[in-house]
């Protein structure tokens, strides 16, 4: 009997281990999903000019594709100042204010500070203290400007 046991040990101590591994919580990778923030696209500038045209700010923020040199144009037709908050997974998050009854331009944005990672990779995020009257639209350079 003693040498059953001593043959049958080191099983028990590999079954223990095994068992113990098994009971353990395990952490179970989970997709990130999109945010809420609404996709708004940026318009190629041309030598010859683009229209000017201007969106409503959203309520639960905006997004664009970032690549690095894409500017935000901001008006503020609201009574007071707003706050615009860019947001940086790199905790350097951007917070512009706009005076009311002006606008602003903001960027370019480098996409190693600025560009989210999960399924809204390469987009930036952006948002505001309040919305009535606050408009937008991202333009973007057209590379070669002849």
């Amino acid at each position: 009997m003693l040498k059953a046991t001593k043959t049958l040990a080191p099983l028990l101590g590999v079954f223990l281990v095994v068992l113990a591994l098994m009971l353990l919580p395990v952490a179970v990778p989970r997709a990130i999903a999109a945010d809420a923030h609404v996709l708004i696209t940026a318009t190629q500038t041309t030598s010859s000019g683009v229209t000017r045209t201007l969106a409503a700010a959203d309520a639960a923020g905006n997004k664009f594709a970032n690549d690095g040199r894409v500017w935000l144009d901001i008006a503020n037709g609201y009574s007071t100042t707003i706050t615009v908050t860019v947001a940086s997974p790199q905790a350097l998050t951007k917070t512009v204010a706009i005076a009311a009854g002006s606008g602003k331009l903001i960027g370019p944005f480098r996409p190693y500070v600025y560009n989210q990672t999960g399924d809204d990779e390469g987009r930036v995020f952006v948002d505001y203290s309040q919305i009535t009257s606050v408009t937008l639209a991202a333009f973007k350079p057209a590379s070669n400007q002849n």
